[in-house]
C-alpha cells in the first residue's frame, strides 16, 4: 500500500515578516511552462479543476503513468504531483510517487527553517536563505530562495544529491524555480519514458502571457513572402536480400511566393525546386521537379496540445515534447496501443523516426538508424533557411537544371473580374489543358480537362477570390482572381 506521511511544518527560528503573508506557490488560471535544467524538455503546469473545502485542492492534468508491468494509464499523476493542497496557514503540499508529503511554507520569512518532508530516517529541511527582488520573463517581484538540506534522526546533516538545491518561490506568479515533486527526493525508477526527476525553471506562462509559449501547427509553419527553407532527405537500406538494397538522395528548395490570411486558416503560394537520385528495385532514377503550389494550413487540436499531455488518435496514444523552438511527436517506439483499461508499449522492428518541428521553419525533421533484419538509415533535415533578413546554414545548389522544366507566363485577365474571364498560357506547346476553379478552402467549383487558350470563362454567380489551376504535363500553376 501506498504510505502518506504528513511532514509538519515546523519552524525552527520564527522569524516572520508582514510582505511574505500573500505569497503562493500554484495558481489555478494560468498556464505555466518549465524547462528541465539538465534535459532542456518544456514541462507544462496547467490546474485541470479545484475542489474548495476548509483547504483548496488543485488537480494538475494528468501525465502518461505505468500503473503495473505492461500497462500504462494516460491518467497518471502529474510530473509536480497527483494533487496540490493549499492550506490557510500558508503551508503548500506537495505528494511524490509513493504518497509521501512535501511542504512548503509559502509564510516563511528570512531564515526561517521548518522541515520539508520525512521519508524513512531522512530529513529534509528547507530554509529562507534569501528574500529579494528578482527579474524574470520581463517581471521584477519579491523572491524568496528556499535551500534544502538532509538530516539524519539525531539532527546531523547527511550527504544526499538533493543537498544545496533550492527552490525560487515569486509573491505573485509562483514558483519560479521548482522541482519534479512526483520523484522527490530523487529518481524513484517507474520506467517513466517522459521524465526524470531534476529541477525546472519558469520559461513561459499565460494570462499574463510571457516568455516561451506552446507551439502550435500555425507558428511552425509561420512564413513571410520571400522566406526559403533548404531540406535534404537521405536513406539507406542495406538488406541481406541485395535486391532489397536502396538509397535516395533528394534535395528540395521552398521558396515561399505569397501568403493569403484568413480567420481560420492562412494560405501559402510555394515555388518548388527539388531534385531526388537514388536506387530502388534494382534501377537507378534521376529526376528534377519544379511546381507551385498551393498550401493551406489550419490549427491542430492534436498538435496543439500542451507538451506531455495525453493524447489519443484512433488506437494509438502518445504525447508530444518540447523544446524552447521544437515540437517533436514520437516514433512508434515512444506511442502505446490503446486498450480499453491501459495503454501498451508498441514493439516494433525498423527505423521508425522522431517527428520535429521548428518553429517558423516547418517540418518534419527526422533522424532514425535501426532494424533487425536490415540496416535502416533514414534522415531528413533542414540545411539552410532564409527568414526576412535572417539566414542559417549553407545554401543548396540544385545541378542540371537546365532539365527543370522552365516556368511559363501564365496570364488570368481581367482581374479583378466581373466573373467573366479568360486565361491564356505563353506555351506553344499547350493550346489545350486541364483547368480547375477552387475556393480557398480547396473546393472545386469548375474542373475542365480540355480548356482551350484565351477561351471565356463565365463565373458570375461568384464573388470573392478565387484559385485558378492549370495543370499540363510539365508543370501544375496557381494564380489568384478576385471576383466582384
Amino acid at each position: 500500500m501506498l504510505k502518506e506521511v504528513l511532514c509538519l511544518a515546523i519552524p525552527f527560528i520564527t522569524l516572520w515578516v508582514t510582505s511574505a503573508q500573500d505569497y503562493r506557490a500554484v495558481y489555478s488560471h494560468r498556464i505555466l511552462l518549465y524547462e528541465e535544467e539538465y534535459y532542456g524538455q518544456i514541462r507544462t503546469l496547467k490546474i485541470d479543476s479545484v475542489d474548495f473545502i476548509s483547504d483548496s485542492v488543485f488537480y494538475p492534468s494528468p501525465n502518461i503513468r505505468r500503473i503495473s508491468e505492461a500497462c500504462y494509464s494516460p491518467l497518471g499523476a502529474s510530473w509536480i504531483g497527483e494533487r496540490i493542497i493549499e492550506k490557510q496557514n500558508g503551508n503548500t503540499l506537495f505528494f511524490n510517487q509513493a504518497n509521501d508529503t512535501i511542504v512548503l511554507n509559502t509564510k516563511a520569512g528570512l531564515n526561517s527553517r521548518w522541515i520539508m518532508c520525512s521519508i524513512d530516517d531522512i530529513l529534509f529541511k528547507a530554509t529562507i536563505t534569501n528574500l529579494d527582488t528578482m527579474n524574470f520573463l520581463g517581471f521584477t517581484d519579491s523572491v524568496k530562495t528556499i535551500s534544502i538540506q538532509a538530516y539524519d534522526t539525531d539532527q546531523n546533516p547527511v550527504e544526499h544529491s538533493i543537498n544545496n538545491q533550492y527552490l525560487l518561490l515569486s509573491k505573485h506568479y509562483g514558483l519560479v524555480r521548482t522541482m519534479n515533486f512526483y520523484f522527490f527526493p530523487d529518481y524513484l525508477n517507474d520506467y517513466s519514458i517522459y521524465e526524470s526527476f531534476g529541477l525546472l525553471n519558469l520559461v513561459g506562462m499565460t494570462n499574463p502571457e510571457a516568455g516561451v509559449q506552446n507551439i502550435k501547427w500555425l507558428d511552425v509553419h509561420d512564413f513571410q513572402t520571400n522566406d526559403e527553407l533548404h531540406i535534404v532527405f537521405t536513406s539507406q537500406v542495406i538488406s541481406p536480400n541485395p535486391d532489397e538494397n536502396s538509397w535516395a538522395h533528394h534535395k528540395t528548395i521552398r521558396k515561399y511566393i505569397s501568403r493569403q490570411n484568413y480567420p481560420d486558416s492562412v494560405m501559402y503560394m510555394v515555388d518548388v525546386l527539388e531534385s531526388r537520385e537514388g536506387y530502388r528495385f534494382q534501377n537507378s532514377y534521376s529526376e528534377y521537379i519544379h511546381d507551385t503550389i498551393v498550401e493551406v494550413f489550419k490549427p491542430d487540436n492534436l498538435f496543439d496540445r500542451y507538451p506531455g499531455q495525453p493524447l489519443k488518435e484512433g488506437e494509438i496514444g502518445y504525447a508530444n515534447s518540447m523544446t524552447y523552438s521544437t515540437k517533436t511527436i514520437p516514433s512508434v517506439h515512444g506511442m502505446f496501443n490503446v486498450s480499453e483499461h491501459c495503454w501498451i508499449p508498441t514493439v516494433a522492428d525498423g527505423c521508425y523516426p522522431y517527428y520535429s518541428y521548428y518553429k517558423g521553419l516547418g517540418g518534419p525533421y527526422t533522424y532514425c538508424t535501426g532494424g533487425i533484419s536490415a540496416g535502416v538509415t533514414e534522415q531528413q533535415e533542414l540545411v539552410y533557411y532564409k527568414k526576412g533578413d535572417i539566414t542559417w546554414g549553407q545554401p543548396l545548389i540544385i545541378t542540371s537544371a537546365e532539365k527543370v522544366p522552365v516556368h511559363v507566363d501564365l496570364l488570368v485577365y481581367p482581374n479583378p473580374s466581373n466573373g467573366v474571364f479568360s486565361v491564356r498560357l505563353n506555351d506553344q506547346n499547350y493550346k489545350q489543358y486541364h483547368i480547375s476553379v477552387l475556393s480557398l478552402n480547396g473546393q472545386v467549383l469548375m474542373d475542365d480537362n480540355n480548356y482551350a487558350d484565351n477561351t471565356p470563362i463565365d463565373l458570375s454567380r461568384l464573388s470573392g477570390t478565387l484559385l485558378i489551376k492549370i495543370t499540363t504535363p510539365t508543370q501544375t500553376l496557381y494564380r489568384k482572381l478576385v471576383v466582384y
